[in-house]
């Protein structure tokens, strides 16, 4: 193990068959990118038990390790178990992984340790940005919204870092979803008067949306039109000079297509978007909210497409090797010029409309 997040006590156990003194911890393989724990025996140094898992979600290592360090008998595959048992949402499948570790430790420990308060994340998440390690975020969204886990500048940097990406793509929150659903339905004259408060709401909505949307919109489209000719030069430009023996076309050609695919698309969501912004013709709000929300989200779903052809570019393994660096360089930069134009269209609504789409809830949470 390259890096400790987490060490137990010393504590006498039997661990396959052979009673010891020893220590359980979990941390990071760098080479494997994985999380991994291990119970050491620390009058040998020998490792007794182990076992790495590649989801990188801190929360359920901190619970599997809570509940790892209540065995005292310890067996083949009860490290796997700990895992799948630590999940308070375990598919049916960890059954046998839950009864495994509430035999041994009662159903009450169990219980416990998975409601608990989680300690602070600081120092893991620092290490898992160090060696590079992508969190798993859904979890972390679990326990904020289950009160938890506290969100401290560091857990809001990790947060941040998946808004500046995905705030638009993930899109809207529940109840602007609602609206834009029902208008989506088409509801004619009598649907709309048998469901006279789903109008209501929807129209609230609606127009609470459209008065920010317009005016950002606008923003969007002359800052891309003065940014993006630039970008498409440049990752255009890398990829025709990009050389690759002949037996590694196909598979660059795939993704130099994406990119023309991509610059394509974004020109014609600029066209769109314009057509979108003319008054004429008239539009209602509900008409207004539908289209407005599919450009911030073309944008979104389009340059999230031409950042990850840049970076995969970028990995084909077999460019000539005295051209590798400099070239993969070039892709590699392409993709960061490509993340910051994302993170001005994601920053751009979180900070204007936080309420309209799903994280913003926690964008908004204060930081403890």
């Amino acid at each position: 193990m390259d890096e400790v997040l987490y060490a137990g006590r010393y504590m006498t156990r039997t661990v396959n068959g052979i009673m010891t003194n020893t220590v359980a911890r979990v941390g990071i393989k760098t080479d494997s990118k994985k999380l991994h724990f291990e119970v050491i025996d620390t009058d040998e140094g020998n490792m007794l038990a182990y076992e790495s898992f590649s989801d990188i979600d801190i929360i359920n290592a901190v619970r599997a390790f809570r509940l790892l360090e209540q065995l005292t008998l310890i067996e083949e595959g009860d490290i796997e178990h700990c895992w799948h048992a630590a999940n308070p949402n375990y598919p049916p499948e960890h059954q046998e992984s839950v009864d495994m570790i509430v035999g041994k430790t009662g159903i009450g420990t169990r219980e416990r340790q998975i409601n608990d308060w989680l300690p602070f994340l600081d120092s893991a998440l620092e290490s898992f940005d160090e060696y590079g390690l992508s969190v798993n975020i859904e979890s972390i969204f679990r326990e904020l919204d289950s009160r938890l886990l506290t969100k401290t500048h560091r857990v809001g940097r990790v947060i941040w870092e998946h808004a500046d990406k995905y705030f638009v793509f993930k899109g809207l929150s529940e109840d602007y979803q609602e609206a834009l659903d029902f208008y989506e339905s088409k509801p004619n004259g009598l649907t709309q008067l048998l469901n006279l408060k789903g109008l209501w709401d929807a129209s609230s909505m609606a127009i609470r949306y459209n008065d920010k949307a317009e005016e950002l919109l606008q923003e969007v489209i002359e800052h891309f039109e003065e940014s993006l000719p630039k970008l498409q030069g440049k990752i255009l430009s890398a990829t025709r000079e990009t050389r690759v023996p002949l037996y590694d076309q196909w598979e660059f050609a795939i993704y130099h297509e994406h990119v023309n695919h991509a610059s394509t698309k974004i020109e014609r969501a600029i066209e769109f978007g314009k057509f979108d912004l003319d008054p004429y013709p008239k539009r209602n709000a509900g008409e207004k909210f539908i289209h407005f929300h599919k450009r911030f989200k073309d944008f979104s779903e389009i340059l999230i497409s031409l950042e990850d052809s840049c970076i995969k570019l970028s990995k084909i393994p077999e460019i000539e090797e005295q051209d590798y660096k400099s070239q993969s360089h070039v892709h590699l930069s392409n993709a960061e010029l490509v993340r910051g134009e994302l993170r001005y269209l994601n920053r751009l609504v979180a900070e204007n409309m936080p309420e309209a789409y799903k994280l913003g809830r926690y964008t908004g949470i204060p930081v403890i």
